[in-house]
C-alpha cells in the first residue's frame, strides 16, 4: 500500500511538471488536451515498463512451495489444499471481503477524483484568487496522501494491539468523520479545516485499504484458494462497482453547474459516507460469519 501511495504521488509530479509548461498557467481548458494525453501515455509507458520487469524477472516457486508441504501441515486447522474456482463463487464469504474491499476501495478513489473538483467549487463560492485556487488543489490531495503514507507506515505495528477488524473499524470512523465535516460545513477562511479534513480522509483510506488487503488474504489462506483467484474475483468486483458508481454520479451532476453550487461537496458527503458505511455492514456480517 505505501507503494501504491508513493505511485499516486508520482502521477501528481508527472502532471505538474507537464502542465507547469503552460504559456497561461492560470488556466487550463480544452486547448491543453494533448498535455493529459502526454500525462497519459507516460504513466502507461511506465506502468507496461514495470509490469515487464516484473514477469520477466521474478521467478515463481508456488508449485514448489505446495509440493513441499508436509502431510501434518495440511490438516484442515492450518492449512487446506486448493480449493477450484467454482466453489469460490458458491462460498457467500466471497461476496462479503469483495463488498468490504470494494467499499474502502470506492471511498479512496471518489475522494482522489472528486477532492480537487469540491476545492475548486468552494474557492468558486467565496471567490478566491486563482493562485489560492492552484496551491489548495495541489496541496490538500498531497495533506492526504501524506497522511496515508505516514498512516500505513505505523499500521505495521498494530498486530501488537489489535486485529484488521478494530483496524477497519477506526478507518471507517475517520472516513465518516471526515465526511461528516464536509456535509456540517468548512468555514469559508480556515485552511486548517481543509487539511484536517484531508488527513482524517487520508487516515481513514490507508486504515481500511490495509485492513481489508489482509482480510481477503486471511480469507484465501483458510478457505484453501490460490491468492490469484480470490483477488481477481475482488479486484473485478471493486473496478466494476466503482466504474458504476463515478458514471452515476456523473450523469447526475446539473447542467449548468450553477443549478447545483455545492454538488461536489454532498458527493464527498454523502456518497463517499455511504462507501463508508457499507463497509461497515460488510465487516459486521464478515465478523458474525466467522
Amino acid at each position: 500500500y505505501i507503494a501504491s501511495v508513493c505511485c499516486g504521488i508520482t502521477v501528481y509530479l508527472i502532471t505538474w511538471i507537464v502542465l507547469k509548461n503552460n504559456q497561461d498557467p492560470n488556466e487550463i481548458g480544452p486547448d491543453d488536451f494533448y498535455k493529459f494525453r502526454e500525462i497519459a501515455l507516460i504513466i502507461t509507458f511506465i506502468g507496461l515498463s514495470s509490469s515487464l520487469l516484473f514477469y520477466c524477472g521474478t521467478k515463481s516457486t508456488n508449485d514448489q512451495y505446495y509440493e513441499n508441504i508436509s502431510e501434518s501441515d495440511a490438516s484442515e486447522n492450518h492449512f487446506k489444499q486448493n480449493q477450484p474456482f467454482g466453489d469460490l463463487l458458491k462460498s457467500s464469504a466471497i461476496y462479503q471481503v469483495s463488498l468490504l474491499y470494494m467499499a474502502s476501495r470506492l471511498f479512496t478513489t471518489l475522494n482522489l477524483i472528486y477532492i480537487p473538483l469540491y476545492l475548486e467549487e468552494r474557492h468558486v463560492s467565496i471567490n478566491s484568487n486563482d493562485d489560492e485556487i492552484r496551491q489548495t488543489i495541489a496541496s490538500v490531495p498531497l495533506a492526504s496522501f501524506l497522511a496515508s503514507f505516514i498512516t500505513s507506515i505505523l499500521l505495521k505495528w498494530r498486530s501488537r494491539y489489535f486485529g484488521e477488524n478494530v483496524t477497519y473499524f477506526i478507518g471507517s470512523i475517520l472516513s465518516l468523520a471526515g465526511c461528516l465535516w464536509i456535509a456540517l460545513g468548512v468555514d469559508s477562511d480556515s485552511r486548517f479545516q481543509i487539511y484536517a479534513i484531508a488527513s482524517l480522509i487520508g487516515m481513514g483510506s490507508s486504515s481500511t485499504m490495509i485492513s481489508s488487503l489482509c482480510l481477503t488474504a486471511d480469507f484465501a489462506k483458510n478457505n484453501g484458494f490460490r491468492g490469484g483467484s480470490v483477488y481477481s474475483t475482488v479486484t473485478f468486483a471493486d473496478k466494476l462497482i466503482c466504474g458504476g458508481i463515478v458514471l452515476i454520479t456523473q450523469h447526475l451532476k446539473c447542467q449548468p453547474i450553477d443549478m447545483c453550487p455545492s454538488f461536489y461537496r454532498h458527493v464527498l458527503a454523502y456518497v463517499c459516507g455511504s462507501a463508508a458505511i457499507t463497509g461497515l455492514i460488510s465487516l459486521g456480517f464478515l465478523h458474525c460469519n466467522r
